[in-house]
Formats: structure tokens, C-alpha cells, sequence
């Protein structure tokens, strides 16, 4: 069987935005990036890029590992990389560079270590800010191939790493996925590779029939459609973020709550404000861009917004005229979408009493699932070893959509007013049932009450989007 050089991680790189407050650069450090990889292969290719920078950037030294703990790597897997067979080169302003082809057997899911060092200083004009992923920065010196390196700080951005491939099987191919903070992974679990898109990767690989499929995160925090920022907004940057994947067959499409919720706050001025007919027409262009290039697409609802940011220190984060326009476009994805299917991501996650829908903040979820495992003593084995499973938060978002649960919360008369009651009523009330979210719509609990309903919703919502790869939906999409 033949072999392809396919995209197996990926990270969109976005320009350095002042409030981020970046670091400026490196001098004559090295810095060590960790990436998981969807599907493995046989050999690998890296590139790195400088895609916004004004300046040339100098190596001196790449090399390649598995990953280990801390920042660490695994003994004896340290390789160099060459480019153009040389180990130093130049990455120009405004480009990117490739490595020469490496190789390496890469078991899917694998996690990768790329190390590179610069004697002079490495300007950092380019980056991609909430990675969820620890950085490692050393002293100065050349640790490129070290299995330990001192380290002098860390962050959680990816700098000049912007994508791995390998070399897979001829059937192997990619699923698109493009959006902002909620495709980036924004308060998922750092290092704990809990975005969504890692998590859908996880589902395509124990689904019969599919083949080995590559899952590319393309999503950018704070991203928008119509107006740049905190990236190249969506419509410019489709080309090199979509596009660009000649191994891709279907493509996720979340993004527009930014557009909407921005204007007339700290991040936005007014004349920003976009309306839900121009928010329409740019979804109407990218679908039809990636139909010309033979992709099949998904379209997603926007989530609800309200409540979210109540700290926020201007107001106009949530209005009235906002959601309007919220509700038009979803409408519209629901109705009158050109797309090949869509996934009602709003349906799915908000709050079935409030008719707009309820978010809460990651705290309140955070604190939730922390106080069960504090509280129920003899669940917590349980849990982490659901977690580890990546059943977890899907098992108590389950709870909320299905009503899979005994005892009296089905017939409404069971009022819990703190974390640890719920808790304890948890553990007393779980059934362990298989998967069976509609990718359509969900299942409101009867008697659930909004608080509950609000808070798993946020816990999948931040942590884990159970998508069930084995519906009938979803089957069908990626199986054509």
C-alpha cells in the first residue's frame, strides 16, 4: 500500500496582539515544544513558520523526541533535524520553512518533543497564545537534543511549531477543524490534550470503517470571522488554515460568537458591530469555498453567551440587540444552510429551562467537579479512572441530556442546594450506561434543576464536547 504525507497536528499561528503580552523573544535559549499527534506513521516532516514577523529568525539547532515528563524527553530518542540538509537555516519574515523528511515510526497519539536553539536572538513575532500546552524555556545554552534541560521559565503558548506530519497510510485523511477559543481548547485541562478536537480524535479511532483519520485544530482564541485581531480573521485566513490541507476530506466549522459579543466592550469598539445578514453571507463564502475544494462541510450553531463574563469590566458583553443576532444565525444554520450537514451545538449545550440558553463560568464547573471528588470518598478511584478514559465529563454530561439516572431528580422533587449534596447524590444515583448522544439535539432531564442542567453543560462545554462518533449522523457525514 502506498504512503501519503498527511497533517497530523497542527496549531494556527496568529500575530502577537499587545494585551497578550508576549514574551519579546528568546536570547540564546532554548525552547522545547510538546505536540500529541492524531494518527502515526512512518516518517515526519515539521514546519515551522514566521509567518508575521518582520525580522529573520536564525537556528542554529532542531531536533525531534518523544516527550517526556516536566520538559523532559525519552532517553535515546532524540533526533536531529535537517533542512535542506543542514542543521542551521533561516526562517525569512513573513514565511515558513519545513524540515527535510525524518524517519521515524510515530504510534497515533503519540507525543512529540521539538526542541530548537538560535545563539542570537530569536524575535517572536508569531505565535499562537492559548495552546493549553506547556512550553519549555531553558537557560541559555544549546539543549536541543538533552534529555533534561534547565529550565528557566515556561508558558502555555506554541511559538515557531506549527505543524507536524507524518508519513501514513494512502486512505489515511483529515477533518478540519475551524474556530476560535472553543476549538483552541480555552480552559480546557493544560497538558492534558482535552480539547474537543483531541477528544474527537479519540472517538474516530474505535469507530469501525473509518480508517485512520487525522484531526487538525485550527482554531484561534479570540479569533472572528469578519474583523482581525487575535489572528488573521476567519475569511482571510481560510486559505492557509483550511485550504492549504490537500489531505483533508470534511471540515468543522464553529465560529462567530466573537463576532457578536466583542463590539462595545474593552476588546471592540462599535464600529465593529457586525450584523446577522453579514455574518450569514461569510459562513455562505467559506461553505462554498470548501466545496470547491472538494471538502465536505459542517456547519455549527453558536453558543449561548449570557452570563459567561459577568466580571467583565465594561458592559455590553451580553445584550439583548446581541442574542438577536445570535438567534438569526443560528436560524439561519438550522434552516438555510448550504452546508452538507450541521451539528446544533447550541441545542446541545444550553440550558433547557431558559428558552436563550445559560452558560456558566469554568469556575463554577471547576468547582463542581472538584467538589465531587473531595467529597465521595470512594468514587474518586472511579472517577480518575473514567477520566483517564475520556468518560468522565461525558458521563455526567449524560446525566444532564439523558436523564440517565435513578432516584427522584426524574420526577422533580429532589432540591439540592449546595456542591457536596449534589455530590453525594451523584454517587448514589449514577448508572453507567453506554453513549447514545443525539448529534441533533438533546434529551432535557424532566425535574432537572437550572442550575444543574447550566453547570454540566459548562463542564462539558470546557473540558469535553461528548461527540458520538457512532450515530447515524456522524456516521453518515464521514463515512461519504
Amino acid at each position: 500500500m502506498g504512503k501519503r504525507w498527511i497533517a497530523s497536528w497542527s496549531a494556527a499561528p496568529m500575530n502577537v496582539w499587545g494585551p497578550d503580552a508576549p514574551l519579546s523573544g528568546f536570547y540564546g535559549q532554548t525552547v522545547r515544544e510538546v505536540a500529541r499527534l492524531s494518527v502515526g506513521g512512518t516518517g515526519v516532516v515539521v514546519r515551522l513558520t514566521n509567518e508575521y514577523g518582520s525580522n529573520a529568525i536564525s537556528l542554529d539547532a532542531v531536533s525531534i523526541a518523544f516527550a517526556s515528563e516536566h520538559g523532559g524527553i525519552e532517553p535515546l530518542t532524540s533526533r536531529p533535524l535537517t533542512f535542506n540538509g543542514s542543521r542551521a537555516m533561516v526562517i525569512p519574515p513573513g514565511s515558513s520553512v519545513i524540515s527535510d523528511p525524518l524517519d521515524m515510526e510515530l504510534r497515533p497519539f503519540a507525543r512529540l518533543s521539538v526542541s530548537y536553539y538560535g545563539e542570537g536572538f530569536v524575535p517572536i513575532e508569531t505565535h499562537h497564545l492559548e495552546a493549553q500546552q506547556t512550553a519549555y524555556i531553558s537557560v541559555p545554552g544549546d539543549f536541543s537534543s538533552a534529555g533534561e534541560m534547565i529550565i528557566q521559565q515556561t508558558t502555555t503558548s506554541h511559538y515557531l511549531l506549527s505543524d507536524i506530519y507524518v508519513e501514513a497510510a494512502a486512505n489515511t485523511r483529515a477533518v478540519i477543524c475551524f474556530g476560535d477559543s472553543i476549538t483552541d481548547g480555552y480552559g480546557s485541562t493544560i497538558d492534558a490534550d482535552r480539547r474537543w478536537p483531541d477528544v474527537f480524535a479519540e472517538r474516530f479511532s474505535g469507530v469501525d470503517g473509518l480508517g485512520e483519520v487525522a484531526v487538525i485544530n485550527q482554531g484561534i482564541g479570540g479569533n472572528r470571522m469578519l474583523h482581525s485581531c487575535r489572528g488573521s480573521r476567519a475569511i482571510q485566513r481560510f486559505d492557509r488554515d483550511v485550504l492549504r490541507y490537500n489531505c483533508a476530506s470534511h471540515l468543522v466549522i464553529l465560529i462567530g460568537i466573537n463576532d457578536i459579543v466583542w463590539p462595545n466592550t474593552v476588546l471592540a469598539g462599535p464600529q465593529e458591530v457586525v450584523s446577522s445578514g453579514e455574518m450569514i453571507a461569510a459562513y455562505q463564502q467559506l461553505v462554498a469555498r470548501a466545496r470547491l475544494s472538494g471538502l465536505k462541510t459542517m456547519l455549527c450553531t453558536l453558543l449561548p453567551f449570557e452570563g459567561t463574563n459577568p466580571e467583565f469590566p465594561k458592559g455590553g458583553y451580553y445584550t439583548t440587540a446581541k442574542e438577536r443576532i445570535r438567534q438569526s444565525v443560528n436560524y439561519y444554520i438550522r434552516n438555510d444552510s448550504d452546508a452538507d450537514t450541521i451539528m446544533d451545538f447550541d441545542a446541545l449545550m444550553r440550558d433547557p429551562h431558559v428558552p436563550r440558553g445559560c452558560v456558566l463560568n469554568t469556575t463554577v464547573a471547576t468547582t463542581f467537579i472538584r467538589t465531587i471528588v473531595a467529597t465521595v470518598s470512594w468514587q474518586k478511584r472511579l472517577i480518575f479512572h473514567l477520566w483517564i478514559r475520556q468518560e468522565a465529563l461525558s458521563w455526567l454530561v449524560e446525566l444532564a441530556l439523558h436523564g440517565i439516572v435513578s432516584g427522584p431528580v426524574r420526577g422533580g422533587s429532589v432540591r439540592l442546594n449546595s456542591f457536596e449534596r449534589l455530590a453525594k447524590w451523584i454517587s448514589a444515583s449514577i448508572m453507567l450506561r453506554p453513549s447514545s448522544v443525539s448529534a441533533r439535539r438533546s434529551k432535557p432531564t424532566p425535574g432537572l434543576p437550572r442550575s444543574r442542567g447550566c453547570l454540566y453543560r459548562v463542564a462539558m462545554a470546557r473540558e469535553l464536547w461528548h461527540i458520538d462518533c457512532n450515530s447515524n449522523l456522524w456516521r453518515h457525514f464521514f463515512l461519504n
